[in-house]
Order: C-alpha cells, then structure tokens, then sequence
C-alpha cells in the first residue's frame, strides 16, 4: 500500500515538476533570416539550433506551433499550426504546412524538442515572420515622382544626362486610431530613404537593391510601428539617381526619371485596418543634397535644408503636386536579401598636412563606404573630401585607381554652429581622405570612416600563429566586405563596381565560411539567371547553387535554379561538339606584362575544367531531384569532357597540361580531371615547376589561386603553399602586405595597366585557411555529418577556427607545444564527425587524457593516409598525440 502511494506520489510532483532535457532550442530562423519582416513565400523553411553540454547528443522528436497573435502564444494555444510531436532529427527546413498564409501576414511560433534520452525540452523563446506583398492585387499606391523628370521625351542617340538632384516627396496623413502594427512596403529608384514623421525608417542605405531593373524591381518591407502614432502623422520619400545613366555600361541601369512607390499598411488596436499610398496628393520639393552619383560624390549645402519637412506640422513653400507614373513594365518583388548598412564606425589613426589647408586622414584600412564629418564655421563655408586607395610620396593622395570616378564629397556650411554630415546616396572605396576647405585646423575626432556593405552576418573566424597568414586572412576578408554590396562587385572604388560572375565564382566558397550568405546569393542567382557566356564566367549560376546546397543542405535552391542549370549545360554542349573550351577569360589576372592579353592565362584549360566540372554537378543535381534521365546524360558528358580535356590537352611524356604553367596543372588536379594513374606525376611535375620556373613564387590567377593552397595541402606539400602565400617578394600575397596592403590587389602588381587595391577576386583562397589548415568540411550537405581534417604545416604552430552553420557552431584548435599537437574539438548537437588525428596507430592518441577509443562518444574508426580516424558524435573533445 505505502509503495503504491509513493508510486502516486510520485507521478504527482513529476507532473507538476516536469524534469526538463538539458538541451536547449535556439536561433528560430525562417527563411534563414531571424524574425524577418517581408518574406517571399507562403511555404516558409523553419530552422533551429541545438544546445547541450552533453556529448553525443541528438534530437529525437520536435514540436512546433505557429500563432496568429503573441497573445495566442502566451495562452499556449496556435491557431495556424501544431505539429504535435513528430519523431525526427530534422532542425533545419522544415517546411510550414499549417493553415493558408497570405500577403502581410505576421506569425508567432515556438519549438520544443525531445533528446535522445526521450527528455523535451522547455519551448523556445517566441519568434515571428512576416509575408510581403506577394501579389500585384495587393498593391494600391501609385509610382510618384517630380512633375518635371529631367527625361526627355525626344528621342536621341545621345540624350543629356539625367539630372543628379535628390528631390523630396512627402504627405501628411491622420491615424484616428491606436496602431497595433505599421508595415511600410517600399521601392525608390535610383535610391530612396523613408522618413516616417521626421526619422528615417530602418537603418539600410543605398536602397533598394541593384538588379536587373529591365526584369524585376526589388521592393523593401520595413516595420515602422514605432514611427507613426494616433492623430497627425507625415510620410517622407528622399531619392536620388542611384545607378544611373552614368553607371557603366557593364551594369545593371536604372535610366528612367526618379521615382518611388510607398505603401503602408496600418493595423489597429481594434483590428481594423487602413492604408497610406503614394498618389496624386503627394507633394514634391527640393532638398539640400543638390548633387548625388554614384561615382562621382555628393554635393550637399547645409544653408538650403528645410527642418521637419517630413513631419505633420510642415507648410514647405514651392512645393508642388507629384506627377502619377505608370506601373513598370519589371515586376516589383520583395526583396529579402540582408540589406546594405553602416556595419562598422572606424577612426583614423594619423593626420598630415602636406600643403597649408590641406589635411589628409589615413583611416588605417581600405573600405567602402564615405566618412562622418563635424565642423564649425561661416555660413557657405565650402568643405570638400576626396578620397582615394593610395598616397603619394609628397603626402597627397594619389587617386589613380579611381579611374575617372571623382569620388569628391563636398559639405557647404549652413550656419555658425556645429554640423554634420555623411552621405546617403553615393559610396566609395578609399583608406586617405583630403580634406579642403575645413575652417581651423580638423582633429582625428573630426571624421569618422563609415564602412558599408551588406549586412551579412559573420559565420566564421580564423587565426594562426602565422602574423602574414592572419594578415592575408584579414585581407581577404576586408576585399570581400568592400564588395558585397547590393550585389557583388568587382571593385569599390573606380568607375564600374560592376555585377562581376567571374569574380564572385571565384571567391564564393570563402565568403561561405566567413559569412552567412544563402539570402544574399539567393538575390544573385535571381539576377543572373539566363546567361549563355563562358563557364568562367556564367558558370556561377550552375556552381553557386550546389555550393548552397552542399553549405546549408537545403534541396529548394536546386529546385528553383535547376531548369536554368540544365538549360546552361545544353547551350555549352550545342556550342561545343569537341568538349574543348577555348573562350573566355580563363585565370584572370595571373601575373601579367599590364596588357589586355597578359590578363589572360590557360583560357581553355580553365574554361574546359569548369565547364566539366558544372556538368558533373548538374548531373548530380539532376539525380537529388530524381530527375534519372537527366542526371545519367549529364554525367556521361561530363566523362566525355573530362576524356578530351585529357586526350588533347595532357602530355603523358611531360607530365604536364597544356604550357606547363601552375595553371594548367592546379585546375584539373583541383577540379578531379587528372586520371588517377598520374595524379602524382603531374603533382610532381607541377611542384618542380614551381621551384625550377617559378622560383618558389606563385604564377597564378583568380582560379588557380583559389585552388592553390587545397591542391598542396591534399598532396602534402602545405609549407610549399604557405611559402608561396607569405612571399615577401614579387608576386604573393606577402608582397602586397609589404607595401601596405590592408585588401587585395587586382593585379599582383602595385600599379600598372589595369589596377585597384581592393578586388575580392583573389579572396578564394581564404577557404582553405578553413578546409584546409583548420580542416573543417561537411562531409554530408548542410553539415550534418561533419570532416575534421586539419593539414598541420611544419612552419606553423597553431591554428583555430569556427564556422557557424545551419546545426551550430563548428570550432577546430590545434596547436604544437612540448612534444605534443593537440587538437580541440567541437561539434554541435545533431550532428557527428569524422576526426583526423596525425597517427599512425590508435593508441598513440588520447582524449581529454584518456586513451581515444575508449572515450565517450569516442569510436575508432581505421587509418587513412597517416591519419588515425575516429568517429564522434556532439560536444566538446580534447585530443593529443606526440608531434611527429
């Protein structure tokens, strides 16, 4: 009886004291994005991570609800969807299949999950998404801009240019109601910015995104609930040229007058609704920015601002009513990219004078962005800022790599107090500032470097004991933030800051370790779908989405970019009956004599390479969607391609492909064209021609560059690759470091034919300081089966890195000290690893002091190459072994 009793006792406190799993549920994404505001699907992704400090850990079961209201979830209750338990591993992708979404709706959800143990775990702190405008039924506002475009209506093989003023529109409006939620969908071109009742709304800058303008217009959907309030309320467009008609040729143009469309949606308190729209009530006026270009610089005159021209109470003088455009004939799309931002404030760390008045400012680092000025003087006082890449030896600045982008800012002083200013509607790529026309003498306080780019968030880190390595890192790293703007470009400082393919295919997989880019690329390969040119050059958008894929495990962007892969591969294999890729760019900007042709280096080795190697991942691609058919077509191509490039281009005598040049042998050893008999004679051959020929500096270009340091690395040579980075001499990375570089060169060259100092192209290579040195790599899409497998050179002492995916963060440390290497290992709940410890038997290792394979969530799993492999499962390890 007393058994009994203790029994229902028992089961009595255990229900009202649940004995919670020691895991944890965090970072809520949908659409990868945490709480976005304006997605673009109905059938969301959902995702999320997994915390426990315990080793081995997996999830066996999740729950998740989805609400209408934060009232709901509170009340434990979702009315758009409840899983119930659902027995399965999967924290990333699930698919919503809850009630019937529809534009602008905002929804609430939480998740709970069960460990391996069968223990769940306390439901996750709430997170939300909201739906954009899907349909072009939802919207009711007007495209508005001035009565007077600046486009002339004649037409004219060589028209003026379009004016470069940044005209104001704005409304007032009255709210009768509290306001529970306020959504502001909105599209400027050029660029815009919205002011809601005096402020602006977000923080994003040189809005909207680029693209391509003749096919789509990409809309922004802000929150700006706390901007507008019962009573008296005013709305405030400010625009300006953007990429205009003297954007270059090689971009993407918005070349018809400013316009903007403005649509705010408002929800009550009572749940009731109403909407503000730009229409013919709107007014139009001018502003103090009289000058904006992309290239060019900004004009702004503090003496001609009209204060609170976006709030209720203002009565502007000569404004005029807005002139009513026609709908676009590209379709207006929500744009979910993470948007461009001021992502970091730097201060110089030196001032000189070289001539009287003219002060120069080295911000210490290249960046793209503009500065924040302050200063004090007499009305019409004229302050004029020039930036540039490089400094003279007399003290100037030298702004040769500019090109024929002025790159000028210019602040006219509005009265006798302290102002400010920073541009809105123009960027550029600089480290030195000029300074004119600054009334006194200016401080290092007087100017703030604002570095913008998109705001992808880090998603990884590395160091080593190696200073020049870290230096090329930092590089690398520094050249891709100044070049992933609204899209990637080549360049952030001359007159092109062009959507570059070549570029970005070159550099992509090491700003996938850097930074989290799925929203990012996902906006790309909207924008470059339907290119029919050379691999080296479309062959991004058959090489971009696998890469995705294999980052982020998601199948939905193969789905979505497959046809346009599939329809890629067709063009280049009706174009080429032999297999033979003769055209296109090949490894640009290899070491060069400064001539167009000098660019050029192995254009058929790289482009054949290429165009085998996107074949094969159409193929594979093909059999993921169950597309069978497809997927053995294309797989035989591929084999056919690879056959010919080896046929005519291999010398089996030599061992060498095609002239012999680093190049030539990098490409198919890195790309798995080289048969398998030979590998290690062209590998040979290849590093004989790099100390004979080369003397022991690199000869490569953006392709070969990217693969150098993992065709080394995986063939045993990573001191050869480290030496070849680090030189201090003509041509290396180390060379540039020497000369002062804080970003990436286009050329191996200081100056000379076609030159900037901060070209991401090169940046490649920082994916193997991660796959590498450190050795992280998924050996399953999406990380869930993860590879360690660091290359541990004799001329470095230790390395770390951390890569954040999808299911946590991944983080490898060695290090060689007294006779030992030791290895820190970690790996997220969810997942496990293959471990490569440098061994050559079990027992030498131990974990965490113990013998290895004895270890909890510890198995041996065999030898390989030198390397002894064990299997582990989530947590952190601790592995040593005596340095060989």
């Amino acid at each position: 009886m007393k058994t009994k009793l203790w029994g229902v006792i028992s089961l009595l406190l255990g229900l009202s004291s649940p004995v919670w799993a020691k895991m944890a549920v965090g970072e809520l994404r949908c659409e990868y994005a945490i709480n976005p505001v304006g997605i673009d699907t109905l059938k969301p992704r959902l995702s999320w991570t997994l915390t426990d400090d315990r080793r081995g850990q997996v999830q066996s079961a999740y729950e998740i609800r989805v609400a209408s209201s934060p009232e709901e979830i509170r009340q434990n209750t979702a009315s758009l969807w409840e899983t119930g338990k659902v027995i399965s591993d999967q924290n990333t992708h699930i698919i919503y299949n809850g009630t019937t979404l529809h534009s602008g709706v905002r929804c609430y959800w939480q998740v709970r999950v069960w460990d391996k143990e069968g223990k769940v775990s306390p439901w996750s702190a709430p997170a939300q998404w909201q739906v954009a405008l899907l349909q072009a039924s939802d919207w009711k506002a007007k495209w508005i801009g001035l009565q007077d475009s600046g486009k002339s209506t004649v037409v004219s093989t060589n028209p003026p240019p379009l004016p470069k003023d940044c005209p104001r529109l704005r409304k007032s409006f009255v709210l009768e109601k509290p306001v529970r939620r306020a959504t502001a969908s909105v599209c400027g071109l050029g660029f815009y910015e919205l002011y809601l009742n005096g402020k602006k709304a977000g923080d994003r800058v040189l809005a909207p995104a680029n693209t391509t303008y003749s096919q789509r217009l990409l809309f922004d959907t802000l929150d700006v609930t706390d901007l507008i309030k019962q009573g008296n309320n005013a709305a405030g467009l400010w625009l300006a040229a953007g990429y205009s008609d003297d954007y270059s040729k090689w971009g993407w143009k918005w070349e018809l007058p400013k316009q903007a469309i403005l649509q705010l949606d408002v929800v009550f308190q009572d749940g009731t609704t109403t909407t503000i729209v730009t229409d013919a009530t709107w007014q139009a006026g001018t502003s103090p920015l009289t000058f904006a270009s992309l290239y060019h610089g900004e004009i702004y005159d503090a003496g001609l601002e009209t204060p609170g021209w976006a709030t209720a109470g203002f009565t502007g003088k000569d404004w005029q009513p807005v002139r009513v455009f026609d709908n676009p004939s590209a379709k207006l799309i929500p744009n979910t990219m993470p948007p461009v931002r001021v992502v970091q404030r730097i201060k110089p760390i030196g001032m000189s004078e070289p001539k009287p008045g003219v002060y120069v400012f080295d911000m210490g680092q290249s960046f793209a962005g503009w500065v924040h000025i302050q200063a004090k003087g007499k009305r019409g006082n004229r302050i004029v800022l020039h930036h540039s890449e490089l400094i003279g030896p007399d003290g100037m600045i030298d702004p040769w790599t500019n090109r024929d982008a002025k790159a000028v800012d210019t602040f006219i002083l509005g009265d006798e107090s302290i102002e400010t200013y920073e541009p809105r509607f123009t960027y550029h790529g600089f480290r030195y500032v000029e300074v004119t026309g600054y009334p006194g003498r200016p401080t290092l306080d007087d100017i703030i470097g604002c570095v913008v780019h998109s705001d992808v968030q880090p998603a990884g880190t590395f160091t080593t004991s190696d200073d020049i390595i870290n230096r090329i890192h930092s590089n690398c790293v520094w050249s891709m933030r100044g070049n992933l703007m609204s899209i990637p470009t080549d360049c952030c400082m001359r007159d092109e800051r062009t959507p570059c393919q070549m570029d970005s295919q070159a550099y992509e997989d090491a700003a996938l370790c850097n930074f989290w880019m799925n929203r990012y690329y996902a906006k790309w390969l909207g924008d470059i779908q339907g290119g029919r040119g050379n691999p080296d050059w479309n062959g991004d958008m058959v090489a971009l989405p696998w890469r995705l894929y294999q980052c982020y495990g998601d199948t939905r962007i193969l789905e979505e970019n497959y046809e346009n892969m599939r329809a890629f591969i067709e063009a280049l294999h009706a174009k080429t009956p032999g297999h033979i890729y003769t055209e296109g760019f090949g490894d640009w900007c290899a070491p060069n004599d400064g001539s167009w042709d000098g660019y050029h280096r192995n254009v058929t080795e790289v482009n054949t390479t290429l165009y085998a190697a996107i074949t094969r991942i159409t193929s594979e691609t093909a059999a993921i969607l169950n597309r069978s058919d497809d997927a053995s077509r294309y797989a035989g191509w591929a084999d056919d391609i690879t056959k010919a490039f080896n046929d005519k281009c291999l010398n089996t005598k030599t061992a060498t492909y095609g002239n012999g040049t680093q190049t030539a042998a990098i490409m198919p050893l890195a790309l798995n064209l080289t048969p398998r008999g030979v590998q290690f004679i062209v590998f040979d051959r290849l590093i004989s021609t790099i100390h004979n020929q080369n003397k022991d500096h690199l000869d490569t270009g953006i392709f070969a560059t990217r693969y150098l340091m993992d065709v080394l690395c995986d063939f045993g040579q990573p001191d050869l690759g480290l030496t070849l980075l680090k030189q201090p001499t003509y041509p290396s990375f180390g060379n540039q470091i020497a000369q002062g570089a804080t970003t990436l060169w286009e050329q191996w060259s200081f100056k000379g034919g076609m030159n900037s100092h901060n070209h991401a192209m090169f940046a490649g290579v920082d994916s193997s300081f991660y796959t590498r040195l450190a050795g992280i790599t998924a050996l399953k899409p999406g990380f869930t089966q993860i590879n360690i497998r660091p290359v541990i050179p004799k001329t470095m002492s230790f390395a770390k890195a951390t890569r954040d995916t999808v299911k946590g963060r991944v983080t490898v440390e060695w290090e060689k000290k007294n006779g030992k290497t030791e290895i820190d290992v970690t790996i997220p709940v969810n997942t496990t690893a293959k471990v490569y410890i440098p061994a050559n038997n079990a027992d030498e290792v131990t974990e965490s002091g113990s013998l290895a394979k004895k270890a909890k969530a510890v198995e041996f799993f065999g030898i390989d190459c030198n390397n002894v492999v064990f299997s582990i499962g989530s947590g952190n390890y601790h592995f040593s072994v005596t340095t060989r």
